[in-house]
């Protein structure tokens, strides 16, 4: 997959996937506020033009730039973290690292269930995590993402190491078994 040119990786970061918001729900939104607004200054100026095309002069616009900061919003996830690009005038990228996430989770309006798109939210430890929002097939992104966590969550230390430690512990229920009711037995003060 190719690497999007505003994102810079390590030079062994492997991107998975790519993706942005819906646009379809925005545009829908802009479109149809602008011309309930329009609406109501026809009907409040009882008929006058100027009104409306003032409405139209300011809300045209507000309308194309809310879809333009959807647009220019991406999603990237890679084999170490997860990436979200934002901004018009300027670039905003946030990156959280696979081994941060503590939480990811899936919502869907009831729009999001009948036309298949939704958000995933990413919890990290500490701060503040990321979300895509709007993603197409959401729930295929989502177990890409936890299988990807699950293969990043690493053991600290070494099997050598947790076969010493589980061979203490076993040891060390042995001797409890063997003087359970007897030396380990707390004493009470007065006893």
């Amino acid at each position: 997959m190719a690497e999007p040119g505003w994102l810079v990786l390590a030079p062994d970061e492997e991107v998975l996937w790519t993706g942005g918001p819906r646009i379809t729900p925005t545009i829908s939104l802009a479109l149809f506020s602008t011309l309930v607004l329009a609406l109501l200054a026809w009907v409040g100026s009882g008929g006058d033009g100027r009104l409306l095309a003032l409405v139209l002069l300011v809300g045209l616009p507000l309308s194309a730039w809310s879809v333009l900061r959807v647009v220019r919003i991406r999603y990237v996830v890679t084999d170490r973290a997860c990436y979200r690009k934002s901004g018009v005038l300027s670039l905003r990228v946030r990156r959280v690292a696979l081994r941060r996430i503590q939480d990811t989770s899936l919502r869907r309006g009831v729009t999001g269930s009948l036309f298949g798109y939704g958000t995933i939210r990413i919890n990290v430890a500490g701060g503040w995590g990321i979300g895509f929002t709007s993603i197409d097939a959401p729930e295929a992104v989502l177990s890409l993402l936890r299988a990807r966590l699950e293969d990043t969550a690493p053991l600290p230390g070494t099997l050598d190491q947790w076969v010493a430690i589980r061979d203490e512990l076993r040891r060390l229920r042995t001797v409890v078994d063997r003087h359970e009711g007897g030396v380990f037995e707390r004493q009470r003060p007065g006893d």
